[in-house]
């Protein structure tokens, strides 16, 4: 298994997300040994590898195993193809180490609520974009 994802301190999917690339709708991700790994309420993924516990909450979808160091907690409906924790001993491969140059900023941009604005290709600061605003 080579996860698409990897988390190195723990990783949260937020409910509803579907986790998946253009190849696959089952999409494996790891977590390392610091930190949760947690898959919110109704949310897909493929298979897990997580150092630290994983908790898979209400109707959670893992299409694949979920192997974990550590605890696994499930709730109601969570559906996958098997279960092992307290797995020993147990390894994760180093992820991946990109490097690449990173802008160097500029000006930031605020947006209030139900405010629209085009932003022309470039550089930029912090970026606040509040309800109903469209960039």
């Amino acid at each position: 298994m080579i996860p698409s994802f990897y988390g190195t301190a723990g990783v949260y999917l937020p409910d509803g997300v579907v986790l998946r690339t253009p190849l696959s709708d089952s999409t494996p991700f790891a977590n390392g040994f610091d930190g949760q790994a947690q898959l919110g309420v109704a949310a897909t993924s493929g298979e897990i590898w997580s150092g630290g516990p994983v908790w898979l909450r209400d109707r959670a979808h893992v299409l694949g195993k979920v192997f974990s160091a550590s605890s696994i907690t499930t709730q109601n409906g969570v559906v996958t193809d098997g279960l092992f924790h307290n797995l020993n001993p147990f390894y994760l491969a180093s992820p991946i180490q990109a490097t690449a140059p990173r802008p160097t900023g500029g000006s930031s941009v605020s947006l209030a609520p139900d405010q629209s604005r085009i932003l022309s290709p470039g550089s930029f600061g912090d970026l606040s974009v509040k309800s109903r605003s469209t960039l």
